[in-house]
């Protein structure tokens, strides 16, 4: 699925709705396959060169990380909220009743503008 923004369902709900989603599916010999279509799809869409960032979400598989290699140089792989929290929860879980501490000092400084400032902060 590829969208290109998000927003509020409604005004103080807690849920989102994908703007201009499109969604690709079908079997592929290889995943490559896959990315080819979504890069013919931009390449239909989009004027390529005002395009800043293509992000491919999802949870680190092989198969999906291999868009960035076939999307370009303006591609970069994030991991979907849910595989982020379990990673921060597998990284920080051994530290007992500090946890709740360390979890809101990490995603504290994944909101931060300020990337750089936050790690040191942490180290």
């Amino acid at each position: 699925m590829y969208f290109e923004d998000v927003e509020k369902e409604s005004q103080g709900s807690k849920r989102n709705r994908l703007i201009e989603k499109h969604y690709f599916a079908g079997v592929y010999k290889k995943s490559e396959d896959l990315w080819e279509e979504v890069l013919e799809y931009i390449d239909v869409v989009y004027d390529e060169d005002y395009l800043e960032h293509i992000y491919i979400m999802g949870d680190g598989a092989s198969w999906i990380k291999s868009g960035v290699d076939v999307l370009g140089a303006k591609c970069h792989f994030v991991l979907d909220k849910f595989h982020l929290n379990q990673a921060i929860m597998r990284a920080i879980g051994h530290l007992g009743d500090s946890v709740s501490d360390a979890r809101k000092a990490i995603y504290d400084g994944i909101r931060s503008e300020d990337k750089k400032q936050s790690i040191q902060s942490l180290t």
